[in-house]
């Protein structure tokens, strides 16, 4: 509230940004020189998030008195944080997309390999041979859903049999 503030001294200002004593002797300096100082600064209030303010203080030419300007920037700050986020996050996805791409070549090959060995295999080694088949699938199935969860998408839902799946954990 404005009116917590006007009238006071600057002391009690730096005060409530936690100013250091150093800070505040070179600000004071500066201001007296310039007669103008800008600043960004953030508090932490006794409750709730951190503050963002722009603070602008100016000596007014007509008189002996500093006019202070408090702008709060706390949403400007904190939706610059989700956007840099958001960034982050759409980088990170177009990595996984790289990385499921390199990873999903050898992994073709090792499919067309066990499937040339199936046809010379013994009956135990076609056995190894399609659980080996089978585990790749697996592993294309989890690189497939690692790339959907990479990309903005909308929500499916499916149809399971939990026998069926029940059966492939015990085998």
């Amino acid at each position: 509230n404005k009116d917590d503030y006007v009238g006071n001294h600057a002391n009690d200002l730096c005060e409530m940004f936690s100013v250091s004593d150093e800070e505040k002797k070179f600000l004071v300096k500066k201001l007296k020189k310039e007669g103008y100082l800008e600043n960004h600064m953030e508090y932490q209030p006794i409750v709730g998030e951190y503050k963002y303010v722009h603070v602008v203080i100016s000596k007014q030419s007509d008189s002996d008195l500093y006019l202070l300007e408090i702008s709060d920037e706390s949403e400007k700050i904190y939706m610059k944080k989700r956007l840099d986020q958001s960034e982050s996050l759409r980088t990170l996805g177009q990595l996984a997309a790289g990385i499921a791409h390199e990873i999903r070549n050898p992994m073709t090959s090792l499919k067309g390999f066990t499937q040339l060995l199936t046809q010379n295999a013994t009956d135990d080694a076609k056995r190894y041979l399609t659980v080996i088949n089978e585990e790749i699938n697996k592993m294309e199935e989890i690189l497939t859903q690692f790339l959907e969860l990479s990309k903005p998408s909308k929500s499916k839902f499916t149809v399971i049999n939990i026998e069926e799946i029940i059966l492939e954990v015990v085998s």
